[in-house]
């Protein structure tokens, strides 16, 4: 998805907040790899992309909250150092009421300053604008 939508649809049918799931984001790649980044989630406000997401369910610690927790540090300082997009994270399942759970989730928290489960992103939904 280009970083401004003018060039393929009339301004006109641009204005407010749009949403649209796996996507690309030209000029976003993952840290380490250097590879284009599909982001779950993508809200488009007045036809510029501007808050990129990922959602992940967990029932137990394992490698997939580990590979997923680097890999999304790295990339919240890439967007946070080299784009004027916002990245979140949307997670949400078991593991996070267990005691390992809860301290990885407030040492994330430290450093994405918000991370959000489904029911906290719907009330805040209003907000990302």
């Amino acid at each position: 998805m280009p970083s401004d939508l003018a060039s393929i649809f009339p301004t006109n049918e641009l204005k407010g907040r749009v949403y649209c799931t796996e996507k690309y984001i030209q000029g976003v790649v993952k840290p380490v790899s250097g590879h284009e980044k599909k982001f779950d989630l993508v809200i488009v406000v007045d036809g510029k992309p501007k808050h990129l997401f990922e959602m992940n369910f967990y029932t137990t610690e394992g490698t997939k909250i580990g590979i997923n927790e680097g890999e999304y540090l790295e990339l919240l300082k890439f967007v946070r150092e080299n784009t004027s997009y916002q990245f979140h994270w949307i997670t949400y399942g078991n593991y996070w009421l267990t005691e390992q759970g809860e301290r990885r989730l407030k040492n994330l928290w430290s450093r994405f300053g918000e991370i959000y489960n489904l029911s906290t992103f719907e009330e805040k939904l209003d907000s990302f604008s």
